[in-house]
């Protein structure tokens, strides 16, 4: 098989990676009061960060197998891209706070693994074995391990992040270039992604999925070990075995359909502007990172109501209705002087108080801690506290309440227009961009630190 066309069917699955990244920061989360049950949402939960990983482990093949003349220098060279997208998505991070970056995990696979394409197929394997049950293990057991939250807990654990990494590696070196293996490879993987596909859509409409929820509560000590993994082990971004293996699989079904894909003449032709995506992958995720904040901050609509962030994918903007005069909302204000005299209800809790009042909502969380003798009963009564505010969220000098909720105008961010309209602004730019230039910007700029650090070679944008 002809080498563009090895290239082409990566560059297509990474330019898919990246366009399933914005339909699952802006496209519909399935959220209504923590239920997430729906399969196009589904779709784009986790798979589409985890492809990223596992290209990220192919382009570490692909690096070693260039620089096969000199691997000190390429083993150099992939640690100072490592670097460079480690400073990159911590100041990413540091400058927005919308999207949960994944470049900096990228990085951690650059920096952990620059090594591991020159090992054999067993070393491979192993390594790969490990690094999955560790990864599973260590999500039960994470409040027993340093770091544990960092290596083991969503959005992106570390270790789950290294298992796609490694993984990539192999499929570099047993799938990419061999259109045999390909055609065999696809047919289990896509068996094998359609049942983890299915068991999560399942698992999210019979475990609802609950945004207040904290992964390191002790909640979880509260479930038997065999319920958790059950329920557990196909969530998304938790790096258990049922994530692992569906993503794993569906990464694997993507890389060789586009491989094969690319090697028909008129479909690789039709899928240049997904491909352009792909081979500047670099400029694209960043670009869509920051455009994807200023929608999830509210930028876009600019006459919607307040914006909040309950389930943390992202705000939602509501437009807020004027209870209509005599309705059960209305209260004046000797009702209201009425009602300080009362003992405090629990749908009060979450009023906000007045300037020279202490905040109820405080006062009845000091109260709950006083009152429980037991960690069962801080969890018990911890957990109706939070229920009680997930009702109603005080946002500054107002609050949203659910029952004031204008449906009809309400703008919501996290839908299919949105992330369409962002999807095709990146595939424009990118098709355009790729027909003058060789790299894109960013690609750019770090092919030349890398050049000027190890290589000392001058680089080109054409």
């Amino acid at each position: 098989m002809k080498a563009a066309f090895r290239f082409d069917g990566i560059d297509l699955a990474r330019g898919l990676a990246i366009v399933g990244m914005v339909f699952a920061h802006l496209g519909p989360t399935g959220f209504d009061g923590g239920v997430v049950a729906d399969y196009t949402s589904t779709a784009f939960a986790g798979y589409p960060s985890a492809l990223f990983a596992v290209l990220a482990g192919v382009s570490l093949g692909l690096f070693h197998e260039r620089g096969a003349d000199d691997p000190v220098r390429t083993r150099l060279a992939t640690l100072v891209r490592g670097v460079i997208l480690l400073v990159a998505g911590t100041l990413m991070s540091m400058v927005q706070s919308t999207i949960a970056i994944v470049l900096s995990t990228i990085a951690v696979i650059y920096l952990l693994l620059f090594w591991l394409p020159r090992c054999k197929t067993w070393v491979i394997s192993v390594v790969i074995a490990v690094l999955a049950t560790v990864s599973s293990v260590g999500f039960v057991l994470v409040d027993l391990v340093p770091f544990g939250f960092e290596l083991f807990m969503p959005p992106y654990p570390v270790l789950a992040w290294l298992t796609y990494g490694a993984v990539g590696v192999l499929v570099h070196r047993f799938l990419v270039g061999n259109t045999k293996a390909q055609a065999i490879a696809v047919v289990p993987a896509l068996l094998l992604a359609a049942v983890g596909f299915v068991i999560r859509v399942n698992n999210a409409a019979v475990f609802p999925y609950d945004p207040l929820a904290d992964y390191t509560e002790p909640q979880f000590d509260k479930e038997p070990l065999v319920q958790l993994l059950l329920t557990q082990s196909f969530e998304p971004h938790t790096g258990l075995f049922g994530d692992l293996l569906a993503s794993i699989t569906c990464a694997i079904a993507v890389i060789c359909l586009c491989c094969l894909l690319c090697q028909v003449r008129w479909a690789n032709i039709l899928a240049y502007p997904l491909r352009a995506v792909g081979a500047m992958a670099l400029t694209t995720y960043v670009a869509h990172v920051f455009i994807a904040g200023f929608f999830m901050l509210g930028g876009i609509p600019l006459d919607a109501g307040k914006t909040f962030d309950i389930s943390g994918t992202g705000p939602v903007q509501y437009s807020r209705v004027e209870p209509a005069e005599g309705s059960v909302h209305e209260s004046t204000e000797s009702e209201n002087a009425a009602e300080t005299d009362k003992p405090e209800k629990p749908d009060e809790i979450n009023k906000p108080a007045k300037p020279d009042e202490p905040d109820p909502s405080f006062q009845r969380y000091q109260k709950i801690i006083q009152e429980a003798d037991t960690w069962q009963e801080y969890d018990e009564l911890t957990a109706e506290f939070w229920d009680g505010k997930s009702n109603g969220w005080v946002l500054g000098d107002d609050e949203f309440d659910p029952d004031e909720l204008d449906v009809k105008d309400a703008g919501q961010i996290h839908n299919w227009a949105t992330a369409a309209w962002n999807a095709l602004g990146l595939i424009v730019f990118a098709a355009v961009w790729k027909a003058f230039f060789r790299r894109g910007p960013l690609e750019w700029v770090v092919a030349r630190l890398i050049n000027k650090a190890v290589l000392r070679k001058e680089v080109s944008m054409q």
